[in-house]
């Protein structure tokens, strides 16, 4: 196996074992911005969540799949900006429902370039609609989740680095069904995030992290293209 893949698949797999997910509805990647001024990207993500919010009075866990391609552009050397469009389900007690649509947007800024060592910040916010019958009514699941997150991106040698830090994230949205509408609200703010992010080819990159806060924890993976 290629060693600069190495780390990343090390990631994957103890997660894919731990039998817990990702908080966010779509992955981070680095905080720092990978796109020179005038440059394109094109990527596929993929994120497992198990997300610990309160409906209501009640608390309950939503755990859902979001599957996204996601276009980048250099809008100087050291910020990028980018949307996500694709799919994604929800599932919660009771609620088991169907793939929607799911879309998002965000940004990324380098704000301190060192050695091997780059800072930088991000933002993110993503959407996703998800359905199920129950008694014969519809109830239609619409969270949304909020990012910022800082942090290092550290290169430990040609092609393979190591990125994360602190975020902050809110998850809200709507359950509606016949009765009415009930709100969606995160149990825990603050967290933070590491992954490993290994050059594949030329101007091909795979990444894979962690996520976690107070309540939950796991996986968001991705392949991204330059051009």
């Amino acid at each position: 196996m290629n060693k600069k893949l190495s780390l990343v698949v090390v990631i994957l797999a103890a997660l894919a074992l731990s039998g817990s997910a990702a908080i966010a509805l779509a992955p981070l990647g680095t905080p720092t911005a990978d796109l020179k001024a005038g440059q394109f990207g094109v990527g596929l993500d993929y994120a497992y969540a198990d997300t610990k919010v309160k409906i209501e009075d009640s608390s309950t866990h939503f755990k859902t799949n979001m599957i996204t391609a996601n276009l980048g552009y250099g809008v100087m050397d050291d910020l990028k900006g980018f949307v996500r469009l694709g799919t994604g389900n929800a599932k919660a007690d009771n609620f088991s429902g169907d793939y929607g649509f799911a879309w998002g947007l965000g940004t990324k800024y380098t704000f301190l370039k060192q050695d091997k060592l780059d800072w930088g910040a991000l933002f993110q916010i993503n959407w996703l609609r998800s359905d199920d019958k129950i008694a014969g009514e519809t109830v239609r699941v619409k969270p949304y989740d909020i990012v910022v997150a800082v942090g290092p991106n550290y290169q430990i040698s040609n092609g393979l680095s190591i990125y994360g830090g602190p975020l902050l994230q809110w998850v809200r949205g709507k359950v509606d069904a016949a009765g009415g509408s009930s709100d969606i609200k995160e149990k825990s703010v603050f967290g933070g995030y590491v992954g490993a992010q290994a050059e594949l080819a030329a101007n091909t990159s795979l990444f894979g992290e962690v996520q976690f806060t107070g309540d939950s924890w796991g996986i968001g993976t991705g392949i991204n293209w330059k051009f």
